[in-house]
C-alpha cells in the first residue's frame, strides 16, 4: 500500500493507547503481555513478603498492584475466547 508516495510497511502487531492487537484485530497479544507483566509483579510481591506475612497484607498488595494491571482498559479488549479468559484467571 502507498500513502502520498510513501510505502506503508506491514506489521504483525500494533499498539494503540496502550492496547496491543494483531493484524486479525485479536487482543491475544495484549492479554499475554499484561498477564506476563502481572505475574512478574506478583512474584516480586511473593519473594519480598514471603510466607510469613499475614493473609490480609498479601491480599492488599495483590489488589493494589496486580489487579489494576489486569483490569486496565478491559472494556476495550474484553476477552471473548475461552483460552484468553483462562489465561487471565
Amino acid at each position: 500500500y502507498h500513502l502520498d508516495g510513501n510505502v506503508l510497511e506491514r506489521v504483525c502487531e500494533f499498539r494503540d493507547l496502550g492496547v496491543v492487537f494483531n493484524k486479525n484485530l485479536s487482543f491475544t497479544p495484549h492479554i499475554e503481555y499484561i498477564v506476563l507483566k502481572a505475574n512478574h509483579v506478583f512474584y516480586i510481591i511473593k519473594r519480598t513478603v514471603g510466607y510469613s506475612a499475614p493473609q490480609y497484607v498479601k491480599l492488599r498488595l495483590f489488589t493494589t498492584l496486580v489487579r489494576p494491571m489486569l483490569e486496565n482498559c478491559s472494556q476495550v479488549w474484553s476477552p471473548s475466547f475461552k483460552k484468553d479468559i483462562y489465561f487471565i484467571e
